[in-house]
Formats: structure tokens, sequence, C-alpha cells
């Protein structure tokens, strides 16, 4: 070998290197360029790549967003129907309804009509409460006078 045959071959190679590199820096987004280390995408081809897959990425985020948002909403809507269950249920406290179709429960005693030989009272206002209900024995007009007749 020369130094003139080494120059040239120095000269192929740079020359043959330098068209690798052109083809890698010039390259279109398909453009991958065999070396000898391997393929190589061009720079067109590294840079679309790299912005499908940030493309890809912010599909996801947003749609992670989205099910985040829907699932805060989801959640929003159980604790509010949650508290009205709750503001109902302590509404209820201490009630009496006469029956499922009764459409305004209160206390016990105000659900008790007395009537003849029917009396409800409220023993131990204000502590430990009992309803009291006593039962006066009516006697009937008309049953004291056939009782009468009986004995005449």
């Amino acid at each position: 070998m020369t130094i003139e045959t080494d120059l040239r071959a120095a000269a192929d190679k740079a020359t043959a290197d330098s068209l690798l590199l052109h083809q890698i820096v010039h390259g279109d987004a398909e453009t991958t360029v065999s070396t000898e280390g391997g393929p190589v995408k061009s720079v067109a081809k590294a840079i679309d790549d790299v912005e499908a897959s940030v493309a890809a990425s912010t599909a996801t985020i947003t749609q992670a967003v989205d099910d985040a948002d829907a699932s805060r909403a989801a959640a929003e809507l159980a604790r509010d129907q949650a508290v009205d269950a709750r503001d109902a249920a302590l509404g209820a406290v201490g009630t009496v309804a006469v029956s499922e179709t009764d459409a305004a429960p209160a206390s016990l005693a105000s659900k008790i009509e007395a009537g003849v030989g029917l009396e409800a009272t409220i023993a131990n206002s204000g502590g430990d409460e009992r309803l009291a209900i006593s039962v006066t024995p009516q006697v009937h007009a008309g049953a004291l006078v056939a009782l009468a007749r009986g004995f005449i």
C-alpha cells in the first residue's frame, strides 16, 4: 500500500460515509438507512415517530382525564344522594307513619286519636317519655235499657 492508495481508500470511505450521513439527514419520514452498525432512522423519520408517540400519549392522557372527570361527577352525585338520604333519615328519627302511604309521619302521640273511653297522655314529659293509654268503660244507653228490662 502506498500513501496514494491509502488516501484514495480513506477518501472513498469518507465519500461513502458522507452519502450515508446525507441519507440520514435528508431522508424522508419513511427512510431507514443501513449502516455497518445497523439500521438508522432518518432525522425526519425519528421526528415523525416521536410526534406519533406524543400524539398517542396525548390521546391516552386525554381519555384518562375524561374518565377522571366522569368518575368525579359520579362520586359527587353519589355523595349528594347520600347526603339527601342521611338528611331524610335524620328527619324521620322519632317519627312514625300509620301506613307506608302516610304522607306526614309524626310523633307517636300525635298519631293516636283518642275517642270515647280512650285517653292517651305522655308520661314523664321531657324525660324518658312513655305514652300512657287508658280505657274508661263506657256503657251505651241502649245497653242500660236492655239490662233494666232484664231485671223487670
